[in-house]
């Protein structure tokens, strides 16, 4: 089974990562013009965090 992989290790990194993120895109609103583009970093960098998880997790 799929979940019987997930180890709590994995799943705080994946937490760290996910707060982060949301960290970022909730405070890129303080960054003014810029904020538009952090938040579109953020969302990418989420998601190719995000697809990494996967591939680590199939291992």
């Amino acid at each position: 089974m799929l979940l019987d992989q997930v180890t709590p290790p994995r799943i705080q990194a994946v937490q760290i990562v996910t707060a982060t993120a949301m960290a970022a895109f909730v405070g890129a609103a303080f960054a003014g013009k810029w904020a538009t583009k952090i938040r579109i970093a953020v969302a990418a960098f989420y998601i190719a965090a995000a697809f990494g998880f996967v591939v680590w997790f199939m291992i």
